[in-house]
């Protein structure tokens, strides 16, 4: 068995005359890169909180009939990105709370 490593020297003043398609499974991707990729983070995310043993309770609702959007920006708090403190914490803890009651 080889090893092989190929590189690709590009260069930088010429990226943006590079036509690409993005394409995932088999579907291409029409949007932004970042946007897609947060909306899958977010798909994803949801469905293992749904899946979790302790939320079988909420296979009976209807998730349509949900708007997670608003949900998510009520739990979500106004703070600075890749930090998290105590406080914020516990008022998401609260938010959750009173969404699950």
């Amino acid at each position: 068995m080889f090893n092989r490593t190929y590189s690709i020297n590009l260069r930088y003043e010429k990226i943006p005359q590079i036509k690409y398609i993005i394409i995932w499974n088999d579907i291409k991707i029409e949007t932004q890169l970042r946007r897609f990729i947060r909306y899958y983070t977010n798909t994803v995310n949801l469905e293992s909180f749904l899946l979790l043993n302790r939320n079988t309770k909420y296979d009976k609702l209807d998730i349509d009939y949900i708007d997670w959007s608003v949900t998510f920006e009520y739990v979500k708090e106004n703070e600075k990105a890749l930090t998290t403190s105590f406080w914020t914490s516990k008022k998401r803890r609260k938010k959750l709370q009173r969404l699950i009651q």
